[in-house]
């Protein structure tokens, strides 16, 4: 069972519209976060998972069950045997270890991937942009 209420879902081109323009849009009566550095990475950096090539293919209005009304956008791909596999915004340089929240550090990865990796550092983040990730 989903940890998801879902209430409509959009496609890339219909999101991307709304994503980074303003705190806040409304679809239908449901309003959504549309601002935050977690959107801007799949718009910016794209909808491929850097570890494994998923591919995220829509996006889903929904709220967390256990949620007031609590609304956001979520970014979705298909696995091998069609199943749903939410897409995820990364710290490349893990928050735990000094990395910051900003674009820089961001990047797309599935939810497999992003488990996997949890909060190891990787090789290819170690180049002459670390100092730009790392906390201030």
């Amino acid at each position: 069972m989903s940890h998801y209420i879902r209430c409509k879902t959009l496609t890339l081109e219909e999101a991307f519209k709304y994503i980074g323009r303003r705190k806040k849009h409304t679809f239908g009566e449901k309003r959504v976060g549309t601002k935050s550095n977690r959107l801007k990475c799949f718009k910016f950096h794209g909808v491929v998972c850097k570890h494994c090539g998923a591919v995220g293919v829509f996006f889903a209005i929904e709220k967390a069950r256990d949620a007031s009304d609590c609304w956001h956008l979520n970014l979705y791909a298909y696995n091998a045997n069609n199943e749903e596999v939410l897409m995820t915004a990364d710290h490349v340089i893990p928050r735990s270890r000094g990395g910051c929240n900003e674009l820089e550090n961001l990047q797309t990865l599935c939810t497999d991937c992003n488990f996997k990796k949890d909060n190891k550092l990787e090789e290819k983040c170690c180049g002459p942009n670390l100092n730009i990730i790392i906390k201030k």
